[in-house]
């Protein structure tokens, strides 16, 4: 099956129905003493608050300002699964809420998880590869992320290369190619975890 009639398949197997409500109304996170947003064991992340002062306001388009700011706790893990010796890529098309897409889905690289997901600290299932993460004969990446958005957030990348005959595929993940990944960019369905894992493969190959 090529990836449109794969994408299209997922988009109607998703059941991910979203309804924006206000912070207060969020279950299990809440303002916490600290005056921050978050949930009360401290995983996942906080929303913080920054008091910003510029020494020089020449280097910025104002001279101080305020703002919200995203904590992640811990690094999150993002692996691209490639098979050895060919161009393919194991790709997982995945609903998340904040996606524009119809049904929420979008490719996403197989292994995609904050350490709390790897943790399990939501009490549900860990994600699928998350014992990539853990093996220590895999080189990562320490990637930097927005710092107009994150405080101090970095993820760890890689591409994993694997025997596809030696790994179970989940129902939600599709071998690709380049060019497939080529026509998802130009359809606007390539997320920005997915573009810097790619980045990386291109210093790497």
């Amino acid at each position: 099956m090529g990836w449109k009639d794969f994408y299209q398949e997922q988009v109607e197997k998703s059941t991910m129905q979203v309804r924006e409500v206000p912070v207060t109304n969020i279950r299990i996170w809440g303002i916490q003493p600290h005056g921050n947003l978050a949930r009360p064991d401290g995983m996942f992340f906080i929303i913080a608050g920054l008091t910003i002062f510029m020494g020089d306001p020449e280097q910025r388009e104002v001279p101080n300002w305020d703002q919200p700011i995203i904590k992640e706790i811990g690094r999150g893990c993002v692996g691209l699964i490639k098979a050895k010796g060919e161009d393919k890529f194991l790709v997982q098309f995945k609903a998340e809420p904040g996606n524009i897409t119809p049904g929420k889905v979008l490719p996403n690289s197989p292994l995609s998880a904050s350490e709390s997901n790897l943790k399990a600290a939501h009490g549900g299932k860990r994600p699928p590869f998350a014992e990539y993460a853990e093996n220590p004969e895999i080189q990562w990446y320490a990637i930097p992320q927005d710092g107009g958005k994150y405080l101090g957030k970095v993820n760890k990348y890689s591409i994993i290369e694997v025997d596809p005959a030696k790994i179970a595929v989940p129902g939600n993940c599709l071998w690709v190619t380049k060019q497939d990944c080529r026509e998802m960019l130009g359809a606007g369905l390539i997320p920005e975890h997915l573009l810097q894992v790619f980045g990386i493969m291109y210093l790497m190959f």
